[in-house]
């Protein structure tokens, strides 16, 4: 949800993503009396790839099964372990 009515002054730039595991992430980006829009524009997008609303977009596109999402995250924990030991040496 965007809002780009109405005059520029004092406006909010919104957006709202629901997530399934931490409720919603909002993204804000107050614009000023004289900001420029692609100005504006660029810092909202830096916000959301900060909030990571489009990694969970990405995330969220298809159904993972559990025993996906089991395999998924034990090979993540493999990686993490074997990385800390490298850097351990």
């Amino acid at each position: 949800m965007v809002n780009v009515e109405g005059p520029w002054l004092d406006q909010v730039l919104f957006f709202g993503s629901r997530t399934f595991d931490a409720g919603w992430i909002v993204v804000e980006v107050v614009i000023g009396e004289n900001d420029r829009l692609d100005v504006v524009l660029k810092q909202f997008q830096r916000k959301v790839i900060r909030a990571g609303v489009l990694k969970d977009l990405r995330k969220k596109r298809y159904y993972e099964k559990p025993s996906e999402a089991r395999q998924r995250k034990a090979g993540a924990a493999r990686l993490r372990l074997a990385r800390a030991r490298r850097r351990a040496v």
